[in-house]
């Protein structure tokens, strides 16, 4: 079931305050151009109609599709940090709902879906890009790390951002914006990965499921949890879950 909730946002550049209708869980078969939405980078974008600004809103998010078997569950970017406690939550909520209380069909294709918690609408959209692709999501993850681990294109740090954009010949296509050195200001840009760096991580899986866990193990597949200590929940932001 899809559902959606009434916001009242308030303008970061006039101030003006506005009503809007959100998304709040989708069956995406039943809204496929939420899909393309999300693809093309303007979900949940909303223009302020006192002064034509764009406002983002990143609530929670279900995001269902039955026909290919994606359970995903977006937050707020700054929700990373709880990636632990909400983890347990949803590993719950999906036990309750696809497995429990649930038709006999569903329950059978409980065991195929790709289940997975993401951080931001733009990891949501990277996500969807990745499986339309038919990669592993993790052995992206990896991969981002040893490229941010040798500086050639950026900074490891929780403040960089490192997202995959599509495949482009025999390459696979980044975009990095963050931090470039200590004493240089943030900077954009998209560069090309020969897809033999994807191949070598995948024939190398076994040792790399041992040596990095936090990638292989949960409902978070995201490079920036190597840097970010799990924190427990706020109860007051949180009480509803």
């Amino acid at each position: 079931m899809s559902t959606f909730v009434n916001l009242e946002l308030t303008c970061n550049h006039c101030h003006g305050r506005f009503q809007v209708e959100a998304a709040q869980s989708l069956q995406i078969r039943r809204f496929p151009e939420y899909r393309e939405q999300i693809l093309d980078g303007v979900f949940n974008h909303f223009r302020c109609p006192h002064c034509e600004r764009l406002a983002v809103v990143e609530p929670r998010l279900l995001y269902t599709d039955f026909e290919r078997f994606h359970w995903l569950v977006a937050w707020p970017g700054h929700a990373l940090r709880y990636r632990a406690a909400l983890g347990e939550k949803m590993a719950a909520s999906f036990h309750k709902n696809m497995v429990v209380s649930c038709p006999p069909l569903v329950r059978s294709w409980a065991p195929r879906f790709t289940r997975r918690m993401v951080f931001g609408l733009p990891q949501l959209r990277e996500k969807l890009l990745i499986f339309d692709h038919e990669l592993d999501d993790r052995l992206i993850e990896a991969l981002k790390l040893r490229i941010l681990q040798s500086g050639r294109w950026g900074k490891l740090s929780i403040h960089s951002s490192l997202l995959f954009e599509g495949m482009e010949g025999v390459g696979l296509r980044f975009r990095y914006t963050g931090p470039q050195g200590p004493d240089r200001m943030a900077v954009s840009l998209r560069f090309t990965v020969n897809a033999y760096r994807y191949t070598e991580l995948a024939e190398r899986r076994p040792h790399l499921e041992q040596q990095m866990p936090e990638l292989f193990g949960g409902l978070t597949v995201d490079w920036r949890g190597a840097l970010l200590p799990p924190a427990p929940l706020p109860p007051e932001e949180y009480a509803a879950l």
